[in-house]
């Protein structure tokens, strides 16, 4: 009887720590999400003041990827994450070459 309770208890913490794991990976899958569309939004504000067509065309990519990004299940979210720093960081590059003077 003891040895059942023992196992009985064991069980539900080992229940309890992988549903707070789960929770835990939930609330940082979100902050990752709003950090990552708060870039999108810097990066276009600062789009907003040059002309520039490549970083433009960037921006679309990037808007695409942050749509993928917030729909896609958990395991895929890692590379389309990596590849929406990537389009950012392109774009902030496009961007720093359209202000460099002539």
């Amino acid at each position: 009887m003891l040895k059942h309770s023992i196992a009985i208890v064991m069980a539900l913490l080992l229940l309890g720590a992988e549903a707070g794991l789960t929770a835990e990976t939930k609330g940082s899958d979100s902050a990752d999400i709003s950090i990552r569309s708060a870039r999108v939004e810097t990066v276009r504000a600062r789009l907003a003041t040059v002309s520039s067509p490549s970083a433009s065309a960037t921006m679309l990519d990037a808007d695409d990827l942050l749509r993928q990004l917030k729909a896609a299940p958990a395991d895929k979210r890692a590379a389309l994450a990596a590849q929406l720093d990537a389009a950012l960081t392109r774009a902030e590059l496009e961007i720093d070459m359209a202000n460099r003077p002539k």
